[in-house]
């Protein structure tokens, strides 16, 4: 049996192994204390630590009020203590955010141990993060708990102004959440009327011509403080570097009625309309960096909706119901221009216009019910649930002739082409549907904790051609997954623990003959240190992880049959090490650092050659240190805050056969914040900010299978901020 072969059955056996001994010696601890005592049959108590959805909102504003959060809510489908949780979260809170004035998803994540960004260069079509060396763009995106789908090529975007925070599952979670990344997922938390009152509006201004405003309201009804709500919105103008467009409208309102401490129905909406641009490769001519498209034809149009609800209700008994259903449709309009080919005595770049189409409709539902239960010394918290996805897609794919009008001169470059929209003569209808049903037990005695969760998953996928009506692919799948964890607290605040989890992601992507691709697969092992006291202001975490992904799909090319295809590229095999820490001192001074050591190889490739190499743009080591630090009540410049960031990615290889590398990168960012109040009485409220992303300007260039991006140039962003 090969080695690659037999590391999975071998990681199945340790993780079980130890979950085994360690379980058992909780037994026996437990058996021996009661031993110790009169025999008693203890009456089972079903218990609840619900404290009503008003008192839950003013536990997560007090969280959201520090760097070094104690919760969260993504790891366990409930609002969990980080400290005593087998695996590793990290949690971007509201008081990050503002700090590091944040700007977009990727800037939000940037900090997090073991989360890269930018790792395919500067593309804001999409929200490029990777965890532990696996991209998440696709598959671990995921809003209040429910995962923003994907199917052929556009995405759903969030606006980090409409979130209250963002949590960073690590690891496989595919037992809650079904079809998702081995490496984990990232969960954008929304604002939402939660019983509070809310009031801020802010209005931004910046390089590339960009300007913003953005509001958050909300409020409690005076007539009946059972109904609050909230509107969040924000309104974008402007661009980025290499003249792509960033425009952005949103709205996001929501109501929620909230009769009891036992009872709440949240419902709520979030429109958005984005433009940016589609084709945003570059390369270097002249000591000058130019688009192959042309900023002035390419654009990349999508408005999106999502609609839903959340409902809670716990019973007399303890035993509490949710549910959230979300609609969500995505319609994406672009254009671009290709490279046809280039006439290196001339200069003469030619090029044809390529169209773009999207649409899709997603109908989610999650329905679950959870409970305490003790038995003897061991309490539970038992949850149970079953949740569904149904996926229809259309794409449409065209292109049109090559034509001088569209040429790009590089001897004289300039933009300012325009055309049509070539006709779209490739459609492709699809259709996913996904049921799952899973069940979970949180058992604690003293300092133990323990998570058992189990799930099945049934896949159903249908594609066609959207023209002819003709079916050309057609798959159904069953997928099994499970999570194991154990931790112990000491008084002292120390934490040891093991975990391991397995995962999946159903495919659309299609081979060369037209057969959907089988699911990707993944396990992780993972086994660490946390460590944070009582009531203490920080909190650290070390782990180690090994992670094997197999049948990632991979990019292959194009034909008139199937469209683009693809392949699964084997099996990747990831050991790494990763630290984090997040502190608040005394005097005024807070940390936030992170790295992580990711040695990624493929184990198994249908090209012998790749097999021991590295995957393309996946540095060995990355690294972030963000200080910042505030100036003392009372003081002169009191109210006054500022913080510098370092953030590092080694060398990483250009493609799967390890020839040439990618440079290192260093980014050095800086936000200055002032509390204009603190200054001047009249003004409470009033905060101004100030802020540098890539501070020296570095545009370095990032390859990946033959495509190449430059990074996003220096971005100033000021600020003014009224909050009452």
């Amino acid at each position: 049996m090969s080695r690659e072969k037999s590391v999975g059955p071998r990681l199945r056996l340790a993780a079980r192994t130890s979950l085994l001994a360690l379980t058992a010696a909780l037994a026996a601890q437990a058996q021996a204390q009661d031993a110790e005592a009169p025999t008693v049959l203890k009456k089972i108590v079903v218990s609840s630590d619900s404290k009503g959805p008003r008192a839950a909102a003013e536990g997560r504003a007090r969280d959201n009020d520090t760097v070094a959060a104690e919760n969260a809510e993504s790891v366990l489908k409930d609002s969990a203590p980080l400290s005593r949780t087998p695996r590793s979260v990290a949690v971007v809170t509201r008081k990050e955010l503002d700090e590091r004035a944040v700007n977009d998803m990727i800037d939000a994540v940037n900090y997090s141990a073991g989360v890269q960004t930018g790792q395919y260069g500067f593309d804001p079509r999409f929200d490029q993060i990777s965890i532990r060396g696996y991209a998440t763009v696709t598959t671990g995106d995921f809003r209040d708990g429910l995962r923003q789908p994907y199917m052929n090529y556009g995405t759903f975007r969030s606006d980090v102004f409409g979130l209250d925070r963002i949590e960073v599952v690590k690891g496989p979670v595919s037992v809650l959440y079904g079809g998702s990344s081995v490496a984990g997922i990232v969960n954008r938390v929304s604002k939402m009327a939660d019983g509070l009152e809310h009031g801020e509006v802010e209005a931004q201004w910046g390089s590339y011509g960009r300007t913003q405003l953005a509001l958050d309201y909300g409020d409690v009804s005076k007539s009946n403080d059972a109904f609050s709500w909230r509107v969040v919105g924000v309104a974008r103008r402007g661009d980025t570097s290499y003249q792509i467009a960033d425009d952005r409208l949103m709205l996001a309102p929501s109501f929620q009625w909230a009769p009891d401490d036992a009872t709440s129905l949240t419902v709520y909406a979030i429109g958005q309309k984005d433009e940016t641009d589609t084709n945003v490769q570059g390369f270097e001519y002249g000591g000058e960096i130019l688009r192959y498209s042309d900023p002035e034809f390419d654009y990349q149009k999508v408005s999106q909706l999502q609609t839903g609800y959340k409902f809670e209700h716990e019973f007399d008994n303890g035993v509490k119901f949710s549910q959230h259903l979300r609609y969500s449709v995505m319609d994406l309009d672009s254009r671009y221009l290709e490279v046809s080919s280039t006439d290196e005595t001339t200069g003469i770049m030619s090029r044809y216009p390529v169209g773009v189409s999207d649409h899709m409709n997603v109908y989610q539902a999650d329905n679950r019910v959870s409970g305490g239960l003790d038995t003897g010394p061991l309490e539970h918290k038992l949850t149970a649930g079953v949740d569904a996805t149904w996926i229809n897609s259309s794409f449409g794919l065209g292109y049109g002739e090559v034509d001088s009008a569209y040429d790009l001169d590089l001897n004289n470059p300039t933009t300012g082409v325009s055309g049509s929209t070539p006709e779209l003569t490739s459609l492709t209808g699809s259709d996913q549907r996904q049921i799952g049903v899973y069940a979970q037990d949180q058992i604690s005695w003293g300092g133990w904790n323990a998570v058992l969760g189990l799930r099945n998953d049934w896949i159903k996928q249908t594609t066609w051609d959207d023209a002819t009506g003709a079916k050309t692919g057609e798959g159904s799948d069953s997928a099994l997954s499970y999570q194991t964890g154990l931790l112990y607290r000491f008084d002292n605040g120390l934490a040891p623990y093991v975990s391991y989890a397995t995962s999946f992601v159903p495919q659309s992507y299609r081979d060369e003959g037209g057969q959907l691709l089988t699911p990707v697969t993944g396990e992780q092992f993972e086994a660490g240190v946390k460590f944070r006291p009582d009531g203490a202001s920080y909190a650290v975490n070390v782990a180690y992880y090994h992670m094997i992904q197999t049948d990632l799909p991979a990019y292959v090319g194009f034909n008139d049959t199937v469209g683009y295809y693809y392949r699964a590229l084997g099996e990747v095999t990831t050991d790494g090490v990763e630290v984090e820490a997040k502190t608040s001192f005394s005097n005024g001074l807070e940390l936030i650092a992170g790295y992580n050591y990711n040695a990624a190889e493929i184990t198994e490739s249908a090209n012998s050659a790749e097999v021991g190499n590295r995957p393309s743009t996946t540095p060995l080591h990355s690294a972030s240190l963000w200080a910042n630090y505030t100036i003392p009540e009372g003081g002169f410049l009191d109210g006054l805050s500022g913080g510098v960031g370092l953030r590092y990615a080694g060398v990483s290889f250009k493609d799967t056969t390890n020839t040439t590398e990618n440079s290192e990168r260093l980014y050095l960012d800086a936000a200055l914040n002032l509390d204009i109040g603190k200054q001047f009485k009249r003004a409470d409220g009033l905060k101004a900010s100030f802020s540098v992303k890539n501070v020296f300007d570095k545009r370095d260039e990032v390859c990946t299978d033959g495509y190449c991006y430059y990074g996003q140039g220096r971005t100033v962003l000021g600020s003014l901020k009224y909050s009452w």
